[in-house]
This record gives C-alpha cells, sequence and structure tokens, in this order.
C-alpha cells in the first residue's frame, strides 16, 4: 500500500489550507475547528457521517451534517496529518472521499473524490480503509498531478475557463445556486446526465479501471449566468479586467463612510474575504461567481470611467479600482439604483492594513527644514489651527529622533505638533507609482472632530514637499469616486519644485489628439498657444489654452483655463520631464530638449484625454506637418 506522509504537503493543498484556517467569518474569538467543510454533490449531503482517518492511527469523528451539509471536527492533533476524510450515509445517499494535508477547510465532493482515486491509483474507499498507523500513503506528485488533470478535463469540457482558480479540497464554499464551486457540481452533474444519462459513478470506475487514461468529460452544457443579475443599466459599456489584476486576494469588509451591509448582504465588520479576479474577466467573491463586468459613464455620451470596473450581483455592485493601471486599490461594494446612476455605498474589501512603525520612517529625516508657504486654499484654517503666514514665507519644520513633527514653529500661538504617542495620531505611506511621488502621511484630531494632516512627500529618498491639510467630514460624497472633502486647506511646498514657469508664457503648441473630454475644446492638429497670469489675492499662477482664429490670424480663441495646483505633485517623472497638475490639465517641461507637452485630463479620473506639444518630430508623427 502507499504511504501518507507527514512531511510531504501537496503544495495546491497545503496553501490553500493554510490561508483556509486564517480565513472565515467576521467577529468571534472562539478557536477555528481542526477540520471542517461542506460534503456536497451539488446539493447539500444532509445528515452524513464524517470519519477522519489519521496518520497517527486514529480515527476522528463528526457529528452529522447539517442542512447545508457542512461538518467539523474540533480537535486533530497536528502530528496526526495527513488524514483522508470519508463521508457515508445521508441525503442524498453518498460514500464521497477527500485528502485533509493539514488543518482547515477540507471539502468533500465528488471532484475530491476522483482526486483521491487518482492519486491513489484505485478505489479512493478501499484507500480510506487501509489508512493506518503502519499504513501511511506518499501523495506528493500524484495530488498536484491529480489536481492538474482534473482541471484540464474541466477547462477542456468547458466546466471552467484557463485562468479560473481551482481548488476543490480547500476553498470555502457553499452549497447553494450562485457559488461557484455549487454551480460546477451541478454542470458537470447535468454534462453527465447529458451523456446517454451518465452519473458520477460511472467516471469513477473508469479511473479505477485505468488510472493512466485521459480523463476526458462530456461537453459541459450551456452556463447559466453566475452571480444573480448580470444586467447593467444604460450607462455603462462592457468592461475588461486588466491582465495585472488577474490573480487572489485575502481581503477584509470595511464599513467606513457606508451603510453596512443590513439585508442586502452579508459581509461582517473586519471579515475576512477571499476574492478571485479571473482571467475570463470574473469575479468569485467567497466561492460566488460573477460575470460580465462594465464600466459606467459619468454623463449621458461621456467617457467611460475606466479605474472603476464593475460587476453586478443582483442589486450589489463591486466595484474594483485601479482596473486602468493595473493596481489593486479596492473592491467597493454598493446597491446599485433602478435607473442607472452611482450606487449607494455599502463599504469596501481591503487588504489587511499593515501600520508603519513612524518613528522608525521619520528618524533617518530628523532636522529642521525651511520650505515655503503656498496657498493653494481659497479657504482660511482659523488661527487657532495653524498661522496665515504671508505667501512665499520661509516656514520652519522640524523632525525629532522620536517622530515629532512640528510645522510653523514660529508661530505666536504655537506649532502644529505631530505626536506619534496622541491617541488619535495616525500614520501611513502612500508608496510611488504611476508618477506620484512616495508621500508619508501624519494626521490627528482635532475638537472640532475635524482631522488635521501633513503630507510629506519624497523624491530620490528626499524630503521635497510638505502639505497641510485640514479635512471636516469622512464621508463620502455624491461623486463616482466618492472622496472625502476637504473644505478647508493649506500647502506648504520646497523650493525644489517651486520652478519657474514664467518659461512656457506665450508657447506656440500643436495638437496631436482630438480632446475626447466632453467639452472636446481642440481637435488632432489644432494651432494652440499658453498664455500665463498671475492671481494677486494667492499669488497663484493661472494658465489659458487658446486657439488660433485664422480670420484674425491671432491665438484669440479661448479653449481653456486653470490654475497651477502644486498640491498634487503630479509628476510622470520628477526630473524629466518636470510637470505641473493644473485643475484640467498637466503641462510639463521635457529636461534636455526643454519641448513643451499639454495634457486635457479627464475631471474625474485625471487621465489624459487629448494631447498637444511643439515638439517636431512628435507633431510630424502624428501627420499635422511641421511645428506651430
Amino acid at each position: 500500500m502507499f504511504k501518507l506522509n507527514p512531511s510531504a504537503l501537496v503544495l495546491s493543498l497545503s496553501a490553500a489550507a493554510l490561508l483556509s484556517a486564517c480565513g472565515g467569518g467576521g467577529g468571534g474569538s472562539a478557536a477555528a475547528p481542526s477540520l471542517s467543510g461542506v460534503a456536497a454533490v451539488g446539493a447539500p449531503i444532509v445528515g452524513g457521517d464524517v470519519d477522519a482517518k489519521c496518520s497517527d492511527g486514529n480515527t476522528y469523528n463528526a457529528n452529522p451534517t447539517s442542512t447545508t451539509g457542512a461538518w467539523s471536527i474540533a480537535t486533530v492533533p497536528a502530528a496526526a496529518f495527513p488524514c483522508v476524510v470519508q463521508i457515508r450515509n445521508g441525503d442524498p445517499a453518498s460514500v464521497l472521499n477527500s485528502y485533509a494535508a493539514g488543518p482547515g477547510v477540507v471539502n468533500i465532493t465528488p471532484f475530491t473524490d476522483l482526486l483521491l482515486a487518482m492519486a491513489a491509483r484505485g478505489n479512493p474507499s478501499d484507500y480510506f480503509s487501509n489508512v493506518s498507523e503502519s499504513n501511511k500513503a506518499e501523495l506528493t506528485s500524484e495530488m498536484n498531478a491529480a489536481i492538474a488533470k482534473l482541471k484540464t478535463a474541466l477547462v477542456t469540457g468547458g466546466y471552467l475557463a484557463t485562468g479560473d482558480s481551482f481548488d476543490p479540497i480547500n476553498a470555502r464554499f457553499t452549497a447553494a445556486k450562485g457559488d461557484f464551486y455549487d454551480d460546477l457540481l451541478e454542470a458537470f452533474k447535468k454534462g453527465l446526465n447529458n451523456d446517454s444519462g451518465k452519473i458520477y459513478d460511472d467516471i469513477l470506475a473508469s479511473v479505477i479501471a485505468n488510472p493512466d487514461a485521459d480523463l476526458v468529460f462530456p461537453d459541459a452544457p450551456p452556463k447559466e449566468t453566475g452571480g444573480g443579475t448580470t444586467t447593467p443599466g444604460s450607462d455603462t459599456v462592457a468592461g475588461t479586467v486588466h491582465s495585472s489584476l488577474v490573480k487572489t486576494y485575502n481581503l477584509n469588509f470595511k464599513k467606513g463612510g457606508g451603510t453596512g451591509c443590513g439585508s442586502d448582504c452579508s459581509f461582517t465588520e473586519g471579515q475576512e474575504i477571499i476574492a478571485i479576479v479571473g482571467a475570463d474577466n470574473s469575479l468569485t467573491v467567497n466561492s460566488k461567481r460573477l460575470s460580465n463586468p462594465f464600466n459606467r459613464t459619468l454623463s449621458a455620451g461621456g467617457t467611460p470611467h475606466l479605474p472603476e470596473i464593475i460587476w453586478l450581483d443582483g442589486n450589489i455592485e463591486y466595484a474594483l479600482s485601479d482596473n486602468k493601471r493595473g493596481i489593486f486599490n479596492e473592491i467597493n461594494i454598493g446597491k446599485s439604483k433602478s435607473g442607472g446612476g452611482t450606487p449607494g455605498f455599502i463599504g469596501q474589501l481591503k487588504a489587511a492594513e499593515v501600520k508603519d512603525d513612524p518613528v522608525a520612517k521619520l528618524k533617518p529625516f530628523a532636522g529642521s527644514y525651511v520650505p515655503k508657504f503656498v496657498l493653494k486654499s481659497n479657504y482660511n484654517l482659523p488661527s487657532q489651527t495653524v498661522s496665515n503666514p504671508p505667501v512665499n514665507a520661509d516656514i520652519k519644520v522640524s523632525i525629532s529622533t522620536s517622530g515629532i513633527i512640528k510645522v510653523d514653529e514660529d508661530a505666536a500661538s504655537g506649532p502644529l505638533v505631530f505626536d506619534p504617542a496622541a491617541s488619535s495620531y495616525d500614520f501611513k505611506i502612500e508608496p510611488e507609482n504611476e508618477g506620484k511621488l512616495m508621500r508619508y502621511i501624519a494626521s490627528y484630531m482635532l475638537e472640532d472632530s475635524s482631522k488635521l494632516s501633513i503630507y510629506i512627500s519624497f523624491a530620490e529618498n528626499n524630503i521635497v514637499a510638505w502639505r497641510i491639510e485640514q479635512a471636516k467630514g469622512s464621508g463620502r460624497n455624491s461623486s463616482l469616486l466618492a472622496e472625502s472633502y476637504t473644505d478647508k486647506q493649506k500647502v506648504l511646498i520646497d523650493s525644489l519644485i517651486n520652478a519657474d514657469i514664467a518659461s512656457i508664457d506665450g508657447i506656440k503648441l500643436t495638437a496631436i489628439s482630438d480632446d475626447e473630454s466632453s467639452d472636446k475644446r481642440f481637435k488632432k492638429c489644432d494651432k494652440l498657444a499658453l498664455d500665463l497670469f498671475d492671481e494677486n489675492r494667492n499669488a497663484q499662477k493661472f494658465y489659458k489654452l487658446l486657439g488660433y482664429d485664422s480670420d484674425k490670424q491671432t491665438y484669440s480663441k479661448f479653449l481653456n483655463s486653470g490654475v497651477f495646483d502644486r498640491q498634487f505633485l503630479d509628476f510622470d517623472n520628477f526630473s524629466d520631464p518636470t510637470e505641473f497638475s493644473v485643475a484640467f490639465a498637466k503641462i510639463g517641461q521635457r529636461k534636455g530638449t526643454g519641448f513643451i507637452d499639454f495634457t486635457k485630463l479627464d475631471s474625474i479620473t485625471r487621465s489624459g484625454l487629448g494631447r498637444a506639444t511643439n515638439d517636431p518630430t512628435d507633431i510630424l508623427n502624428a501627420g499635422c506637418g511641421g511645428p506651430t
């Protein structure tokens, strides 16, 4: 007989078992059972007897399976694994087997029974009967090969897509319609029946008779839509998942500023959720598979909002971002509205937050700094919160070796102090990506329930900018991105990036692509010019984008305007080129060549909607002749 080897844990099984042991429903401090799972043939097996025969020679018993097919065994010693698990009797009457490489979730289904038959090269029930302390089977490469072989047969038969995650033993699932694994079992049963009334026992008998033969299943029946209603509203277009997002995510549900599930869904605060983004554009949330993703348009006839890709499950929407860049931020859960539009916010599925040590992170930057003050906001912060120095005044900022940040130390009312020891203090790091500089963010709550934050931006491990923000109201507003609003704000910015933008005044440009925003201000090959002007009240510099009037032979057509918005520090590359973020555009000057690029931005997504330049090569390549 083959022998079970406790150290020979199959990667695809043991890794999933470890994740499952860490997962589960939200709340509660009771210890999880050593083994638990679901026994099902599509329908749950109710009242079945489950036993685990283990490598220590003992047999461990579970209570009869519940009405959902659930079973559990409270205590199986770690040294007892691996084990073979069997269900007998129950309704529908079944004898099926499974394999437990370690503690955690172990399901019992026709798929797990078939895996054991292939791995043991024989009848899985005989294999169960012969497991003992002196007869421990080795199922290392055999189990891996069996899983791969079974998935290949299911993909070939049309039951699975190539990119689908397939872990029939350790994945948590519910024996109910709409669940990914339950629907797969039902489709498998129907596919067999469509082939001259075959049943699972026919497939099992063929494997037992010839375990080396290719595994071939009858064609799958036509697929039913998994995951409830998947018909989006008229304000949507079909979406495609970014390939970089195709993977499995371990997430937590957070209500945040949302309403929570109530009667609309079953997530609880802090609940651990497994979400799988498939290469076939599917999203599987806790084994429930959704398809037909879409992007929502922001206005009638407008462009789709590409950062969020959305799946619909009945009236519940799962909106994953950032699908445009292929970077996972979170999955927003909302309740859709009849007639379309922005859904009501319920909560988010987010990766568990790992807290950084502010003292350790800030200590290497201990010292004194003197950035210049730039007023960005039209609002004034109350004098008791922060002083109002004149524009371009030097501001004293310090960081101590204990991580304490003091801002505006000469203020009559005293400095702003961000102290890690404060009860409401919070600290997080935003990593550098897609042109965004890395930022440290320290914050604390004020007596009026607003939050005061300092953003410290870095380039090449040097502090290059500071920003102070006071935000009142952490709830979500009515915009699609649902960002918390900021009603009072000031900006501190280091002189390192306070570049001379006057050099671009009067620059002539040629549009090398259409403006695809809703106002469509310019078309490819249009002649354009930039005009800069000052707004004295806040010492801010504004721009105007002007079009060429062929009748007057002057650049006098007003197309667009905006203020240079330094607070976002929105650089595609910190040193090459230097780019300034403005309200609805980015204006950049390339290092070395000095060529100017103007990019029209979507006001919400800040994605590029049209570009102009004075680079003669780019203009020629766009088919627009020579430079303006």
